[in-house]
């Protein structure tokens, strides 16, 4: 029998978990430390579970907004900019204060759409992220409004949220908020929710206003979770106000939010989209060896199991797996590019460094970053 969604939650592993302005702040006066501590506490609770937890962080706004003494939220981009700026560094320090109590490290992680959008960058942030997790540290990311365009910006962190969720291949993107769930015309909400039934009418018609100290709304919350969906990750709209929010949606409460289910699961859709849609910049040949650790032994590529390179790539572009028979194996994202992947041709990992000069990963493509047809 197949696990439930609400049981899919209960087996997720990695979190993503988004909060916005409205909750981290007292009514719109300065940060709430209070919740703070307490959303802290809760994910400490999660760690000490199993549970892998990215938190993306919104407040730097209305933080910032209160410290400078301002009425309201600036509409000006450069005030906002300004107000976000002088606001994270209130922001982070709460964090770090209260992880700290649970002898938790947090991390303060600033991107862009821009940094998205670009494949070096995107690795990089993906290794980066990963490697935190790894290390017990707890991710808290934000938006570097101050460099971020109008033309280039994620638009608000519900948006950012969902393209972590892809970015680290989360399980799940719990979207704290101040309403239960999704209600349509004053009726209950929904418990769960396919995301194919999410039409644009639904984005039009489950839709609340924003207010005067956040940003987003059910309507941007639909959104991400469409966004979310792509990598396979389910997305929970829940009310960020309960004490035990964190705890009730990692127990698969069905009386707790509204989970919006992706339509495929994570590892199938991670697969289609490698396999499909991609500009393919170039062809790796595998030994014998490397063909039956890549398909066989469901194995990470390593540059000693390359004997060709051809075409021309930058790190993080796709390419053709084949074996030395011209068959193809699959495609999958390069952890170098073109040049160095020539130079590394039947080369050791421990050897990297020696002959480039540095070392970006130990793989030459990583078991997460391909996809095999065979």
């Amino acid at each position: 029998m197949s696990a439930t969604p609400r049981q899919q939650v209960v087996a997720a592993r990695r979190i993503i978990v988004k909060v916005g302005s409205s909750l981290l702040t007292a009514a719109g006066s300065g940060l709430d430390v209070a919740y703070i501590n307490n959303l802290c506490e809760q994910i400490a609770a999660a760690r000490s579970n199993g549970y892998e937890v990215v938190v993306v962080s919104s407040g730097a706004v209305a933080a910032g907004v209160r410290k400078l003494g301002w009425q309201q939220r600036p509409t000006a981009r450069v005030d906002m900019q300004v107000v976000a700026a002088v606001g994270q560094m209130g922001l982070i320090n709460a964090y770090e204060d209260a992880f700290a109590r649970h002898h938790l490290h947090a991390a303060q992680v600033m991107l862009t759409a821009e940094d998205m959008g670009h494949r070096t960058l995107y690795l990089n942030a993906r290794a980066t992220l990963r490697q935190m997790l790894q290390y017990s540290v707890i991710p808290v990311i934000n938006e570097n409004d101050v460099i971020a365009t109008d033309s280039v910006s994620f638009g608000d962190n519900d948006r950012l949220a969902a393209q972590i969720a892809n970015l680290i291949e989360a399980d799940l993107l719990l979207m704290l908020t101040e309403a239960p769930g999704l209600c349509r015309d004053g009726e209950n909400m929904c418990d769960v929710v396919q995301q194919a039934a999410v039409t644009d009418e639904h984005l039009a018609t489950y839709a609340r206003a924003g207010n005067s100290v956040g940003s987003g709304g059910i309507r941007s919350k639909l959104a991400a979770a469409r966004v979310a969906a792509r990598s396979g990750a389910h997305s929970l709209i829940a009310d960020g106000r309960d004490k035990n929010c964190i705890q009730r949606a990692l127990s698969g409460d069905a009386e707790f939010g509204t989970l919006l289910v992706a339509d495929i699961p994570r590892l199938s859709a991670r697969k289609q989209w490698l396999a499909s849609g991609l500009n393919v910049c170039g062809n790796m040949v595998l030994d014998q060896g490397a063909v039956t650790a890549v398909v066989g032994g469901k194995r990470s590529l390593l540059s000693a199991g390359v004997t060709a390179v051809y075409g021309d790539f930058v790190r993080g572009d796709a390419v053709k797996l084949s074996d030395e028979a011209g068959n193809i194996i699959g495609y999958a994202l390069v952890n170098y590019d073109s040049i160095a992947a020539r130079n590394l041709c039947g080369v050791q990992s421990s050897a990297i460094a020696d002959i480039l000069g540095y070392r970006h990963e130990e793989e030459i493509v990583h078991r997460d970053n391909m996809t095999i047809l065979r």
